[in-house]
């Protein structure tokens, strides 16, 4: 499902990316990182997986939050990277081209349908 969806989103002139935990990532992602950006959840002082968004810690203080907070690398310009690909455009067109992608998949997927990955 991530897939496809990341495809679909990617198709209609987006950037496309997926958020993991290890877990996920080695059980159900592993090599799709090559397809599409992750961001990936480790919360340990270091992690093997690479990706350009490393969520390193749930515990994290900002003044003025009283509750914690997800904290974060990020070793990548993605406005730059977007912007250079011409993509995320925000006309009103195609805001509704992907609302009803994401309804046509959700029904698919609802239904029961198979996408042929993984």
């Amino acid at each position: 499902i991530t897939r496809a969806f990341c495809k679909a989103v990617e198709d209609n002139g987006y950037y496309a990316g997926f958020y993991c935990n290890v877990d996920y990532y080695n059980n159900f992602y592993k090599g799709m990182e090559k397809e599409f950006t992750m961001w990936v959840a480790c919360w340990s002082n270091s992690t093997n997986i690479q990706a350009p968004v490393w969520q390193h810690n749930n515990k994290g203080k900002i003044d003025g939050i009283n509750t914690d907070v997800d904290m974060n690398f990020c070793y990548v310009d993605f406005p730059d990277i977007i912007r250079n690909a011409g993509l995320n455009y925000l006309a009103k067109a195609s805001l509704e081209r992907l609302s009803d992608l994401i309804s046509q998949l959700k029904s698919e997927v609802e239904k029961g349908e198979k996408y042929g990955f993984e």
